[in-house]
């Protein structure tokens, strides 16, 4: 009974001890988006390219499986980019559905704060703009992407 006790603490003290480690998570920029990588495995890319209308992730592939968990666009939904912001109306202008001449969300600074570890930080500078029409907004984005373990990102 003894010797059972101390195997169990014994391994629960190698489990206490043992820390579990971090994802290594990294982005490059490469022209209009930024890729995103977790333990070398591709995970999504940013994009933000003057022909969208308005910057978005695709694809966002899952930890285990590598497969996208989301659809760059469909015939059912041809508006929706994978994972994106945008807002049907505004002062007049569409951000959310096709057709750049009905308003679109433009990218114009957007930049790789942090790297490294498990987090990526990416910043972007938006305006919202409509033809004919005063810019309704202008954002600011800080996007945090962590992976805490390869198998969990978030």
């Amino acid at each position: 009974m003894k010797r059972l006790l101390f195997a169990t603490l014994f391994i629960a003290g190698l489990l206490i001890v043992i820390p579990i480690s971090a994802a290594k998570i990294t982005a490059v920029r490469i022209g209009s988006k930024i890729n995103i990588t977790i333990d070398n495995k591709y995970f999504t890319s940013y994009i933000f390219s003057d022909d969208e209308k308005y910057p978005f992730f695709y694809p966002v592939n899952g930890p285990l499986s590598g497969g996208s968990v989301t659809s760059m666009r469909n015939a059912e939904y041809p508006h929706h980019s994978s994972l994106f912001f945008g807002c049907d109306l505004v002062n007049g202008g569409n951000y959310w559905q096709e057709g750049l001449e009905r308003g679109r969300i433009i990218s114009i600074n957007a930049e790789i704060v942090k790297q490294g570890g498990d987090t990526v930080i990416i910043t972007d500078e938006c305006i919202w703009s409509c033809p004919g029409a005063i810019s309704p907004v202008k954002d600011t984005r800080k996007i945090i992407i962590t992976s805490p373990s390869s198998t969990v990102s978030q």
